[in-house]
């Protein structure tokens, strides 16, 4: 097992994503350090204007869904992972840089492409030298899986969305905390970056298993997922309205805020810790149990309509359990409230009656994870 923590920070008070690239690497320039490889990814843009300047570049043309058409909008990404990325196929080649550069220099104009990613491979924080990427295979079905979940490995990611503007500029950096009897602590390295990146907003821990641990690990997950999904339909709430006689109703601008979740938890003698950095009209926060498992739960709600998005994830060092999104609609504020309350005994009924079964199967979460 290999250990990594990850730091999200948003550089948008700094520079604008244009110029991230330059910015970071400046900031490695000045603590002493470099990167080994760059990967990246983009998707949803004019894949074809960009194949006319940059023809090199169709070598990383992936198809997300192969029963659609080649040409349609959305279904061709640009990315460095090879089909054959679990042979560590990851990255761009040398002679393709500047082109991936410039393009990276471009967004969001004149290159609008909705998202994007750049990797920065491969740095050494502590001079110990540069590890191999660890590779997490449990993502093998997948034809383009998510970079940061997939491959492990100390580095910075640049990641661009289409919802972004000129609020977010967000920075992931990545630190090895791979040590004996417990991880590292990592701290030391955001520190060294704080002149040039401020604080990071958010922290998360990754752990990459063998092949053997993620194959015992997805059986279990769909065992637990069908679980929790058969708890949810036994006794989680049902929505009383449908999309269509909400949409003619006039918008509630207060449905489903920070103020109305806090109330429901403070009901439920719940204690949750919120997230920042969402986009508006969501939010989000996590629980604990006992067994040092994270309740991450997302309340989102439609910008053009008066309905909410229930998205739950159940996540230990070891396993993910994601249920379906669950949406709910209303024609007054105050409904949303009795809506909230029985989402969360939901989740009070999960902790009680399946957090056991998981600490059976993976054992409890250490305090490092």
């Amino acid at each position: 097992m290999r250990v990594f923590d990850d730091y999200r920070y948003n550089l948008i008070a700094f520079t604008p994503f244009c110029h991230t690239k330059e910015y970071v690497d400046n900031a490695l320039a000045a603590i002493g350090v470099s990167y080994a490889d760059m990967g990246f990814l983009l998707h949803c843009g004019d894949v074809d204007k960009m194949f006319q300047k940059y023809p090199s570049l169709q070598a990383y043309c992936r198809i997300e869904d192969p029963s659609r058409p080649a040409q349609e909008y959305g279904n061709r990404i640009i990315t460095s992972l090879s089909p054959d990325w679990t042979k560590g196929e990851l990255y761009a080649k040398k002679e393709d840089l500047p082109f991936i550069e410039e393009i990276f220099r471009k967004i969001p104009r004149p290159w609008n492409f909705g998202f994007a990613k750049l990797m920065l491979d491969g740095i050494d924080w502590y001079g110990e030298g540069v590890r191999p990427p660890a590779l997490n295979d449990s993502f093998w079905q997948q034809i383009v899986p998510p970079f940061s979940e997939a491959v492990g490995r100390s580095g910075i990611l640049l990641e661009h969305s289409f919802g972004d503007r000129k609020k977010r500029n967000t920075v992931w950096v990545r630190v090895e905390a791979t040590a004996s009897p417990s991880p590292r602590d990592t701290s030391d390295i955001p520190e060294r970056l704080k002149p040039f990146f401020g604080m990071p907003d958010y922290h998360r821990r990754l752990c990459f298993f063998t092949h053997e641990e993620n194959e015992r690990t997805h059986l279990l997950e769909k065992q637990f997922r069908q679980e929790a999904l058969a708890l949810f339909e036994q006794t989680g709430p049902k929505t009383a309205h449908t999309a269509q006689e909400v949409l003619s109703q006039p918008f509630l601008p207060g449905l489903c805020n920070k103020r109305t979740i806090q109330k429901v938890l403070r009901k439920h003698s719940l204690t949750a810790s919120f997230v920042s950095g969402n986009l508006p009209g969501a939010n989000q926060f996590v629980l604990r149990d006992e067994h040092g498992f994270k309740y991450q739960v997302l309340l989102d709600r439609s910008p053009s309509s008066n309905g909410i998005t229930f998205r739950l994830r159940v996540v230990s060092y070891q396993f993910t359990l994601s249920l379906p999104d669950q949406q709910f609609w209303f024609f007054r504020e105050e409904e949303a409230e009795p809506v909230l309350s029985e989402l969360m005994l939901f989740l009070i009924r999960l902790r009680e009656e399946c957090s056991q079964k998981w600490a059976n199967a993976f054992g409890e979460d250490p305090e490092w994870a």
